[in-house]
């Protein structure tokens, strides 16, 4: 069992390592007070386990190694300029592989109802793109895995469903009507 004198040596002791381990990673040491809770605690912190909301994933997980400036006292993070541009470079290959993989998954659902030609042709996309995603030669945009993503809950219903909006009419009231035809008479009096 250790005394009170070697217990405060040993948290000093691995106060001095962690923070030489932050200066190491270009990461400031200095507290500052929270703004949640109004307590000086917010420090660097790294912890396994945490997600964030990045671009359009809601909680994409935080690599383990990653300090976050966090308050100790009532766990708020505050994400910094300088804290993102380390996560970006960090997050953002990951981010690429998760939106591939998605794809992945629902394009194998899609495809059990239509062909990926026909698919790419209902969807306007060009001959062979899904292909090149599929591959990893290309990244996927955020809409239209979003999309892909809806298609795949429910392959057949969705894809009737888009096949009935794409044939039918746009409903426009007079006023939109008049606009349309107003915009193409001055452009062609240019």
């Amino acid at each position: 069992m250790r005394s009170a004198s070697q217990s405060s040596v040993v948290r000093r002791r691995r106060t001095v390592e962690r923070k030489r381990f932050l200066r190491l990673k270009g990461v400031r040491v200095a507290r500052s007070c929270c703004a949640h809770c109004g307590r000086l605690a917010v420090r660097p912190f790294a912890r396994p386990g945490r997600t964030m909301r990045y671009r359009t994933l809601l909680a994409f997980p935080v690599p383990a190694d990653c300090a976050i400036p966090t308050c100790s006292r009532c766990q708020s993070e505050y994400v910094d300029t300088d804290t993102m541009q380390r996560l970006d470079v960090q997050l953002a290959p990951l981010y690429e592989r998760e939106l591939t993989h998605r794809l992945q998954l629902a394009l194998k659902e899609v495809l059990t109802v239509i062909s990926q030609r026909k698919l790419e042709l209902r969807l306007g996309l060009s001959q062979g793109y899904l292909s090149r995603l599929l591959t990893g030669a290309g990244r996927p945009s955020e809409p239209l895995l979003a999309l892909l993503m809806l298609l795949a809950r429910d392959p057949k219903a969705r894809l009737m469903e888009l096949e009935r909006l794409a044939g039918a009419a746009i409903p426009m009231t007079e006023q939109d009507l008049q606009r349309v035809c107003s915009s193409h008479a001055n452009r062609s009096t240019d």
